[in-house]
């Protein structure tokens, strides 16, 4: 039983994770056909069943099956899905971060500007300085001249 159960608990929820995957892109194609258009691809599931849908007596293997680790109480199928509470949960804490990082970036673009003052403001006053200093050198030179 342990190899058995090893070899297919490694292969079910792949093969399970890409007909989803695939019934996704299914559900994507529908969505984008014209209106009228009554054909579509079926589920791999389906194909593999030979079954037109799923319903109350046919239900989907896939969506159904719990298949439980060899030890222990986790679930290899289906994965892990994060509650709907906790994504609520996520989006309101998020919600409450966005005026803490928005005060935070205003300040951060206030520090940024107050360094652009500063080093623009220490750069007109080297420049002055120079200017000053040039001027004088000049002023001199013209006395020297006369």
């Amino acid at each position: 039983m342990r190899d058995t159960y090893s070899d297919v608990a490694s292969k079910i929820p792949d093969l399970f994770a890409r007909i989803r995957q695939n019934d996704q892109r299914l559900s994507n194609l529908r969505g984008k056909r014209p209106s009228g258009v009554s054909r579509h691809l079926l589920s791999a599931e389906l194909v593999a069943r030979g079954l037109d849908r799923f319903d109350r007596d046919e239900p989907s293997i896939v969506e159904r099956l719990e298949l439980p680790a060899f030890s222990g109480q986790s679930l290899l199928w289906p994965p892990r899905q994060i509650p709907s509470a906790v994504i609520v949960a996520e989006s309101l804490a998020a919600a409450t971060r966005a005026p803490q990082q928005a005060q935070q970036a205003e300040r951060d673009r206030d520090e940024q500007q107050r360094i652009t003052d500063y080093y623009a403001e220490r750069t007109r006053k080297q420049e002055q300085r120079q200017n000053n200093e040039e001027r004088a050198e000049f002023a001199r030179r013209r006395q020297g001249v006369n």
